[in-house]
C-alpha cells in the first residue's frame, strides 16, 4: 500500500502545483480509493460550521464504500525557527493514509510575488509522530470504518 500511496500522492502533488502556478490558488480535493472504485470530493465550506458538516458527510459517504487509501490536496503555514528568527511560510501540503496504518505528506513551500510563484523544496515526511500533528490527518478520523 505504501507505494501506491506515494504514486498517489506524487500525481496529485505535481497536479496541485501546476494549478497554483496556472489559477493562483488551491482547491480543497480528498481522493479515496474504495472498494467500489476511486472518488473525488471537493472539499468546499464557508466557515466552521460548515467544514464540519462537509468533512462529515464526505467521511460517511467514503467509509460506506470501504475505503482503503485517501489523499487529501490542501494548504498549510510551515513555522520555522532559527538562530535568525521565526520564518512562516505558505506551503502545498498533500497528506496520505492508508488502512493498513501508513501515514505520509508531502510539503512544499511557496512564495507568491505579483502572481509569480516561487516553490521551494518538496519535503517528504513519512514519521507517524510528526503527521498526527497536522490537521489534514485528523480530519478524516472514521474513513476506515
Amino acid at each position: 500500500m505504501y507505494e501506491q500511496l506515494k504514486s498517489i500522492m506524487d500525481q496529485m502533488h505535481a497536479a496541485a502545483l501546476q494549478n497554483l502556478k496556472v489559477h493562483g490558488y488551491l482547491e480543497k480535493v480528498l481522493i479515496a480509493i474504495t472498494e467500489q472504485g476511486p472518488i473525488i470530493n471537493n472539499l468546499q465550506w464557508t466557515d466552521d460550521k460548515s467544514r464540519a458538516k462537509v468533512i462529515k458527510q464526505c467521511v460517511n459517504s467514503v467509509a460506506q464504500k470501504k475505503c482503503n487509501l485517501y489523499v487529501m490536496v490542501g494548504e498549510a503555514t510551515m513555522t520555522e525557527i532559527s538562530p535568525e528568527g521565526t520564518k512562516r511560510s505558505d506551503c502545498v501540503l498533500v497528506s496520505g493514509k492508508t488502512r493498513d496504518g501508513t501515514v505520509l505528506a508531502i510539503m512544499t513551500p511557496y512564495t507568491k510575488e505579483n502572481n509569480n510563484f516561487q516553490l521551494g523544496s518538496s519535503r517528504w515526511i513519512d514519521k507517524k509522530d510528526q503527521l498526527d500533528s497536522f490537521a489534514q490527518t485528523n480530519m478524516f478520523k472514521g474513513i476506515f470504518r
